[in-house]
């Protein structure tokens, strides 16, 4: 399966490291500034991916990526392209526009650049559960419980002609993390300016390789860092000691910033104003050094070939 798909998997077995952020703001400059054709798919059963597109996580009748999972764990009911795609929409939010010559101001929904596969009520979690289940499928064929979202993408890598689909993962080692690893091409690691978020990489990287050495399905490009000061002693400290290949971009620490952006429901890398001006840029600088990455690795290696399941 050689596609130009990209499919990038933004992960880190640590919670509150800006994982769904990182995701969200990839997504939204690949699309916007890199005019590239994205696909954002939410697999963190926590939704904050799909909460931060103004999609309500809760409502479980929106049509979802935890409704295509669930029903290959329970049923084995493999989905058609058309089913996937039906899953798939647009985040929005609403933008203030003032008109001329009249007093006030126009509100007026618009779409995010980017398509997502959100993650909507509790049908993610259960086919999770699901492998537990002795009457569900995933039970009596656990050889396929960690290529369920490898088999929607790769439908999707055939069949649609996006650039790059960037996956957010659970932030754990479990089976759908897994999942998500399988699914990709690349990986990129996010994490806080913290010693023990840092040291805990470590343990990161030394189970993905044993992981790499049965699934060899994806190459990493790097760590990501996140509230990045860089006059902190700690800050420096960190990049002197580091042991990991990095971005050069690194996301400024206005934490506050970005969750007022997110509570004002606009994905802070949008925003053009002076104070989220460093946000953007840092994002748009990352999104390019990732697809410098790509591009020589591929250069090096040749363009990844999806392998089928079996290959």
């Amino acid at each position: 399966m050689d596609k130009s798909t990209r499919v990038i998997c933004v992960y880190n077995q640590k919670g509150g490291v800006g994982k769904s952020t990182t995701a969200v703001n990839i997504s939204q400059i690949m699309a916007e500034v890199k005019n590239k054709k994205t696909l954002l798919i939410d697999f963190d059963s926590q939704g904050t991916a799909t909460l931060m597109c103004n999609i309500p996580t809760w409502d479980d009748s929106i049509p979802n990526i935890g409704q295509l999972i669930s029903g290959i764990a329970v049923s084995g009911n493999i989905p058609e392209i058309d089913e996937i795609l039906s899953c798939i929409t647009n985040g929005t939010y609403i933008k203030n526009t003032q008109e001329k010559g009249k007093f006030g101001w126009k509100r007026e929904e618009k779409k995010y650049p980017f398509d997502i596969l959100p993650v909507c009520g509790a049908d993610l979690s259960i086919g999770e559960l699901a492998i537990n289940n002795r009457q569900s499928f995933i039970y009596k064929h656990v050889e396929l419980s960690y290529f369920m979202l490898k088999i929607i993408t790769d439908k999707i890598v055939e069949e649609c002609d996006y650039d790059y689909i960037i996956i957010d993962a659970n932030p754990s080692l479990s089976m759908f993390a897994v999942n998500a690893l399988v699914a990709s091409d690349y990986m990129i690691i996010p994490t806080t300016m913290t010693t023990e978020a840092v040291n805990g990489i470590q343990s990161i990287f030394s189970r993905l390789e044993e992981l790499n050495l049965v699934i060899p399905f994806f190459h990493p490009l790097g760590i990501v860092y996140q509230k990045f000061d860089g006059v902190r002693t700690l800050d420096k400290e960190i990049l002197e000691n580091t042991i990991f290949e990095e971005f050069k971009a690194k996301i400024p620490d206005v934490n506050s910033k970005i969750s007022q952006s997110i509570n004002d429901n606009f994905i802070p890398a949008m925003r053009t104003d002076k104070k989220y001006l460093p946000i953007r840029q840092a994002y748009i600088e990352l999104v390019n050094e990732i697809e410098e990455k790509i591009y020589l690795y591929e250069k090096e290696n040749g363009t990844i070939v999806r392998k089928g399941l079996y290959e």
